[in-house]
């Protein structure tokens, strides 16, 4: 019974060993498959599966698979470009010169915005064939200071005068005291924009910022008007602003769309000493041909029209006709056709391009000046009708223009010459075609710098700041 026991344990012992034996062999029949069916890319992820396969590709001479020294999810990569660009918005740098935030950000999909940890890792290994990388694109900024923040009132520098600040009605109006104005008056030359442009006070209450839709024409005026467009009876506004002018005075700024100082007037201690009229309404208006104030002389003020004519204190006039007539001999003073109104000789700074001589026609006719010559101690300064582009009549009741030394001011000159007058002392007469004497004027260095001299009614003259007038202003 033991021996018949004992045969028993040993046929089954054998068996089950034939039957590890036989399953062995089966899933080495299927690694085999697997090699050569799946090329060893699925079930070489088990590493021990991944080492059979390798020994069988070895014992059959088949080419071994390349693996990456790395996979990365292309999930992961997705979340991680999104993680990235929100963090460089809520981080973008600030510039110091403007204080704009001005963050750079780059566009771009599939591995192209990896971190430092993520290009060690990948090293050299094949690209996915699924993840394209597009070129990184920048976003562009726009860099614009002075959209985004507020200019300094204290910016240092010489106001550049380009445009100025011209008239201001900080009186208001006779029925209604907020119906106040300001006016901008384009010095420059040339047409130009105003968007971007502030107006600012030094207490911070007043600030303006010009929108500046329509270009800013040379030497035209540029009307500012308070709340509403009825500030100025009939006159269209070019812009409607918020804000009070003070009656008790102002410190204000003209401001470009680069912060630059263009132009101011220092009136924090009181409009008195620069003009206007509370009483009468009388604005605050700029010298025509310096940067001075003076009180218009029209109630109202002058908007969007050259301003009134700075009203002078009388001083001694020059001595009229007080030296002999040059060249006297070449015909005899006539009953005065044509008079000299005004005459500026030395100028603000540098005289060139500001000298002139404004000739007047008293009479009930016009005067073709066609051959009339100008000079100064017997000298021609200027030949009227020798250019073509001279005018060279001289309408009833109105102005004739002739600008010396290069003359390029406002308004345009009727005839411009380069020859220029002496600011010591000279004789400039008048000479018709037929050589007659029209007109004299003496004059000697005795009015301050940027004054000249105009004719009054009763044919004296006063030391006034310049106010020239062509043929175009009757």
């Amino acid at each position: 019974m033991d021996e018949l026991e004992s045969s028993t344990w040993k046929i089954r012992l054998v068996a089950r060993r034939k039957l590890v034996l036989l399953l062995a062999f089966v899933i080495g029949l299927g690694l085999i498959a697997a090699v050569f069916l799946f090329n060893g890319k699925i079930l070489a992820k088990t590493p021990l599966i991944a080492a059979i396969s390798e020994t069988w590709r070895d014992v059959f001479d088949l080419p071994q698979v390349k693996k990456p020294a790395a996979e990365i999810s292309l999930e992961d990569l997705r979340k991680r470009e999104v993680n990235l660009a929100e963090q460089t918005t809520d981080t973008g740098k600030t510039s110091p010169a403007s204080g704009v935030s001005s963050p750079k950000v780059a566009v771009s999909s599939g591995a192209s915005q990896l971190s430092n940890q993520d290009k060690t890792i990948m090293g050299n290994a094949t690209k996915p064939e699924s993840a394209e990388i597009v070129p990184k694109t920048e976003v562009p900024i726009e860099q614009v200071a002075s959209d985004a923040h507020e200019c300094d009132f204290n910016a240092g520098g010489e106001p550049r005068h380009t445009v100025l600040l011209n008239e201001i009605a900080w009186m208001g109006a006779k029925d209604r005291t907020t119906a106040e104005w300001m006016e901008l008056r384009n010095n420059s030359g040339k047409d130009i924009s105003l968007s971007g442009w502030r107006i600012l006070s030094q207490d911070g209450k007043f600030s303006v910022r010009l929108s500046g839709e329509n270009l800013f024409a040379t030497a035209g005026f540029y009307l500012l008007e308070r709340s509403s467009d009825d500030a100025v009876s009939g006159v269209v506004a070019d812009e409607i602003y918020a804000g009070t002018l003070s009656n008790k005075g102002m410190w204000l700024k003209l401001l470009d769309a680069n912060c630059l100082f263009i132009d101011e007037i220092n009136a924090s201690a009181g409009w008195g000493s620069f003009g206007g009229n509370n009483s009468t309404k009388q604005t605050l208006e700029r010298n025509i041909y310096d940067f001075g104030w003076h009180i218009s002389a029209a109630v109202g003020g002058t908007p969007k029209a050259q301003n009134s004519e700075f009203v002078a204190v009388p001083i001694p006039p020059p001595t009229q006709n007080s030296l002999p007539p040059p060249e006297a001999s070449s015909g005899s003073v006539t009953a005065a056709q044509v008079l000299i109104s005004e005459i500026l000789y030395d100028a603000v700074g540098s005289d060139t391009g500001k000298e002139f001589v404004e000739l007047y026609n008293p009479t009930q006719s016009d005067i073709d000046v066609s051959g009339w010559l100008l000079k100064k101690d017997g000298t021609s300064l200027a030949s009227i009708g020798s250019k073509t582009e001279d005018q060279t009549i001289i309408k009833t009741g109105g102005f004739f223009l002739i600008g010396l030394n290069g003359y390029n001011g406002i308004p345009a000159a009727d005839v411009v010459r380069s020859s220029s007058l002496p600011n010591t002392s000279a004789t400039v007469t008048l000479y018709n075609a037929g050589g007659d004497i029209i007109d004299s004027l003496s004059y000697n260095n005795s009015v301050a710098e940027g004054e000249g001299y105009a004719r009054q009614p009763d044919d004296s003259y006063i030391a006034s700041p310049p106010s020239p007038r062509n043929s175009a202003d009757n």
